[in-house]
């Protein structure tokens, strides 16, 4: 209830001093006693002093709605399409979860834009289960045929980000699947594609950029 007040803080009550936070404190919390020296109505509250001031599993996070375009009409729906889950087996991940898109399913009619959301990490526990550069967490977005198909499309048959069979040449179309490929790494380090090396920076096969 105060996110921003979670550090140590006193109890008020009878006594009218305020109290410290202290272990399993007792008090006539409801003052129903008949003066300061009845105690024939005293409460213990069950505060462990070693747990307060602990955050357990923090999820906090901190995000930043943006306004609607203003070249996108107001009746015009926008569908938020979400990477959850980060890098490692279940075990690992938990309480999150393994990788997913969120909604996970999505049908979405002719004239409706996608928003296409995510984000990576160079924290992530370097012994968590996965592909790619230790520590951290990458994900990227590639077309296939259908469900039962793990290989992308090449780009002249994607139909996702652009409709590649009915604009053939549009350069743009091209650099949209590139992006949600590979990422712009290639704005931020020298990619190698000769090299192997799982750890590397400049393997840009794996998202290390």
């Amino acid at each position: 209830p105060n996110p921003n007040n979670r550090r140590r803080r006193t109890f008020s009550g009878k006594p009218g001093v305020p109290l410290p936070l202290a272990q399993d404190p007792v008090a006539d919390w409801l003052g129903l006693g008949e003066n300061a020296l009845d105690t024939s109505r005293l409460l213990q509250l069950q505060v462990n002093t070693n747990q307060f001031g602990r955050t357990f599993e923090d999820r906090t996070h901190t995000f930043m709605v943006m306004e609607r375009p203003a070249d996108v009409p107001m009746d015009r729906r926008i569908v938020n399409l979400n990477v959850r889950g980060r890098r490692g087996n279940i075990v690992q991940v938990y309480p999150s979860v393994e990788y997913d898109f969120i909604p996970s399913e999505l049908s979405v009619p002719v004239g409706t834009l996608l928003h296409f959301q995510w984000t990576g990490s160079d924290a992530n526990n370097n012994n968590n289960a996965g592909n790619g550069r230790a520590g951290t967490d990458r994900s990227n977005l590639v077309q296939v045929q259908s469900r039962a198909e793990t290989i992308p499309l090449p780009w002249e048959k994607q139909t996702l980000l652009f409709d590649a069979r009915a604009n053939p040449n549009d350069p743009e179309g091209k650099a949209l699947v590139d992006r949600f490929a590979y990422l712009d790494q290639d704005k931020i380090v020298t990619c190698d594609p000769e090299t192997n090396d799982q750890n590397s920076e400049t393997n840009c096969k794996q998202l290390n950029g």
